[in-house]
């Protein structure tokens, strides 16, 4: 009888671990790299297409540029197939250059974005009667996709600061860009 139970043991365990490896396996598909982009207030963000991965499956990504190497937060959104990850705004001190992201085990070689100039004209614009002063506004999405709204200023520093206020963190993640001022009804 107890032959029997170790037997009945061992075949159990076998029979676990091997259906947890195959699950492992065959749970994440392929990564494509899709972009990146300096986002204000988040840092430099890169953008990939995945299906089959979980937040575990991405963490520990990094960044190497030249010699240096630097930490990469990384989400994975279930919804829309996408990997955000986001490293510090101090990496745009590399702006322009290759670097080579590591993520869930495979390495991916991206250019480093630059900073957009946030231009804050201080120098009101005035509109004829029945339409407003602002300036298209291109947010970024928490997708990785873009979206613009006209937000209504007579400067480019209203703007900006009304613009912040659209910013919440999961559907619009940053400011991409700020156009010229101009009148809109």
């Amino acid at each position: 009888m107890r032959k029997f139970m170790f037997l009945v043991m061992i075949l159990v365990i076998l029979a676990a671990t091997l259906w947890l490896s195959v699950e492992q396996a065959t749970a994440a598909g392929t990564i494509t790299y899709s972009g990146a982009r300096f986002v204000w207030g988040k840092g430099v963000v890169f953008v990939f297409d995945a299906s089959g991965y979980k937040n575990a499956d991405v963490k520990g990504a990094r960044i190497t540029v030249g010699s240096k190497s630097f930490n990469v937060y990384c989400t994975v959104n279930k919804k829309a197939e996408k990997i955000i990850c986001v490293a510090g705004s101090r990496l745009t001190r590399h702006a322009g250059e290759m670097g080579i992201l590591s993520l869930a085990g495979q390495g991916f070689y991206v250019t480093i974005p630059y900073k957009p100039a946030v231009l804050y004209g201080n120098t009101p614009l005035a509109c004829p009667a029945g339409t407003g002063p602002g300036a298209d506004v291109t947010f970024l999405t928490g997708g990785g996709d873009t979206y613009t709204e006209f937000i209504f200023g007579s400067t480019l520093a209203q703007v900006h600061s009304s613009a912040e206020g659209w910013v919440d963190g999961s559907d619009i993640v940053g400011i991409d860009s700020i156009g010229g001022l101009y009148c809109h009804k």
